[in-house]
């Protein structure tokens, strides 16, 4: 147990260090591409997705699970593009900047598609959602 404690208290020194040293300019550099050919994460995961999609003929079970819940409860084509970025995970930070809108535009809409779909939380999305996809 006092092992455990020690690599704890020295995991915090590391992560303090961390933040003490490096600007948030410096993270950034750290985790975004080299140059120009080298993919952002986020863009792996969108390619990864796109072959995906291909590769299932187009639409896989998750678009048109997607789809089929979004024209059930009558969502806005903009809601169903917030519903997708959110039955993705995604938050409504990224969802603003996905879409060009500010952070409130995109709390809205969140809010709406949340309304409209009569769940309470981001679980309960999820849980929507893969029940959809296994039907």
């Amino acid at each position: 147990s006092s092992e455990f404690a020690f690599y704890m208290i020295c995991a915090g020194v590391v992560l303090v260090l961390s933040f003490v040293l490096f600007s948030e300019r410096d993270f950034e550099r750290m985790f975004s591409p080299i140059g120009e050919n080298e993919l952002s994460f986020e863009s792996l995961m969108d390619v990864d997705l796109r072959e995906r999609t291909q590769r299932e003929g187009g639409r896989g079970k998750f678009s048109r699970a997607l789809e089929g819940i979004a024209e059930g409860h009558g969502l806005s084509a903009r809601e169903a593009e917030v519903f997708r970025y959110l039955a993705m995970g995604r938050g409504s930070d990224y969802i603003a900047d996905k879409l060009q809108v500010s952070w409130n535009t995109a709390r809205t809409h969140t809010h709406n598609v949340y309304v409209k779909l009569g769940v309470h939380s981001r679980q309960e999305l999820i849980d929507l959602v893969d029940e959809a996809v296994r039907k």
